[in-house]
């Protein structure tokens, strides 16, 4: 179920349609989640100014049970995920921010019921 939001200032026109599928294997690898539970959405072309400036930069919001549950795991995630950002949209590592967001099983809702259920 982990939800994926990509907010950057590069242009929609300079990502390949196959880049959200991309994006939601290296989060099914990243975080061992099947592919099928997994959205992506891609906002491209936002306004964005981090460190006073409009260069290009992202910031990635990944919300999911069993992410980012203590420091040693967050610092894998979100080094598979800066990594993959750097080499797909071509940023250097101190303008992709990615922010993981702990869930729990009950607090989503899926199938007519929440996934603690299931």
């Amino acid at each position: 179920m982990p939800i994926v939001l990509l907010e950057t200032n590069i242009p929609a026109a300079n990502f390949d349609k196959d880049f959200p599928r991309k994006l939601a294997n290296i989060v099914s690898e990243t975080l061992s989640k099947p592919l099928k539970r997994i959205s992506v959405r891609l906002d491209a072309g936002v306004t964005l100014c981090r460190n006073g400036t409009t260069d290009p930069t992202c910031n990635l919001h990944v919300t999911a049970i069993g992410v980012g549950l203590n420091t040693d795991e967050g610092a894998v995630q979100s080094a598979a995920f800066t990594n993959f950002l750097m080499e797909h949209l071509h940023l250097p590592k101190d303008k992709v921010f990615v922010y993981l967001y702990p869930i729990e099983a009950c607090q989503v809702g899926m199938m007519g019921t929440v996934a603690s259920a299931l």
